[in-house]
């Protein structure tokens, strides 16, 4: 089965959190959110709404908003978001489901 995972500092130390299941709804949720960044007036606006899409993706208490700015290196947080996403709507590979 596909997991979320997500990796940031808390208390200095690095921390990983896994989110065993995504119910399709948030697919859908993610897809509205698109459209109304597509007239967000701010780029740092819609990353923070990014942000707290995929903070809210997993149920772990540790994983939000405030820790995720906090944790997660400035470098690396675009690609945090996105590889989150991605990885909230693709099929697993190798999955039972491939070739359906």
């Amino acid at each position: 089965m596909k997991e979320l995972r997500i990796k940031f500092m808390k208390n200095g130390k690095e921390v990983e959190r896994v989110q065993r299941f995504v119910p399709a709804k948030k697919y859908l949720e993610y897809l509205d959110l698109e459209n109304k960044l597509m007239t967000e007036e701010s780029f740092t606006a819609a990353i923070r709404k990014k942000i707290e899409f995929v903070a809210n993706l997993f149920d772990d208490e540790d994983v939000t908003v405030e820790n995720l700015l906090n944790g997660v290196p400035s470098w690396e947080l675009v690609d945090v978001i996105l590889t989150t996403i991605t990885d909230m709507m693709e099929s697993p590979k190798g999955s039972e489901n491939e070739g359906k």
